[in-house]
């Protein structure tokens, strides 16, 4: 039963207190749980494209690795917008924009079979590692 007492200032506090240590565990260990889940994601990433680099051909690893890096790259964007605060959107938003450039870029290269494709394949990569760095910074 409620009483008086309940809503003294002191017990108020006491409970509110407690209410924001759960609610920072829980937070904490959600921030740890998306820093873990961008951590598997870029490994996961990096292994399958390097299995198709190993031998690369137009077989299931090429497929596979396009299917797994567009994946990751439309979960990481989402997230990065959801999740870059402030001062690290200046960053993110902009070099999401020389992300989509030079992976578009490099494409049309390698159609063309230029070989300078994989220059900007590897400025697409420099900015998602650096993305993705901003990002885990602004989780902290």
């Amino acid at each position: 039963m409620i009483q008086a007492q309940d809503f003294l200032p002191q017990k108020m506090d006491r409970v509110l207190l407690h209410h924001r240590r759960e609610n920072n565990k829980i937070f904490i260990f959600y921030k740890k749980f998306v820093s873990f889940f961008f951590l598997v994601g870029v490994i996961a990433t990096s292994l399958v494209s390097v299995n198709y680099w190993m031998i690369a051909s137009y077989s299931w690893r090429r497929d596979l690795d396009l299917i797994v890096s567009k994946v990751s790259f439309g979960v990481f964007f989402v997230n990065g917008l959801i999740y870059s605060k402030l001062p690290f959107r200046i960053v993110v938003y902009p070099s999401t924009g020389l992300i989509l450039g030079s992976y578009y870029i490099s494409q049309k290269l390698f159609e063309l079979n230029s070989s300078y494709w994989y220059k900007y394949h590897m400025m697409f990569h420099f900015f998602s590692c650096t993305n993705i760095m901003f990002i885990l910074q602004s989780i902290k």
